[in-house]
């Protein structure tokens, strides 16, 4: 492999910037609800294009340091997704049928 081409194939960081919260009277151009698979994605694509976007996400941030090498922990164990014992999710016909 050439230089020209290893460097041509490194991995580049983008540094991500610090922005401050928005103020409650600020108005942004898209809203986007959960920062998933699709919401990510979405909301990226969105701030590349110029949008001011604003993210709601209901988990905690997680940096790096965060995770660690474990299968059971995050697929099986609700390692970083919201415990369904704690916040389970309902499915219901209309807001007035009983959860179950």
């Amino acid at each position: 492999m050439t230089a020209s081409m290893a460097d041509s194939c490194r991995i580049r960081r983008r540094r991500t910037r610090d922005f401050p919260p928005v103020q409650p009277n600020e108005t942004v151009d898209f809203a986007v609800v959960g920062s998933g698979a699709a919401g990510a994605v979405l909301a990226r694509e969105l701030s590349q294009s110029g949008f001011t976007v604003l993210v709601f996400e209901q988990g905690p941030r997680f940096s790096p340091a965060d995770f660690e090498h474990d299968e059971l922990k995050y697929f099986f164990l609700s390692g970083i997704t919201v415990d369904p014992k704690i916040s389970p999710q309902t499915f219901r016909k209309n807001a007035d049928a009983a959860a179950r």
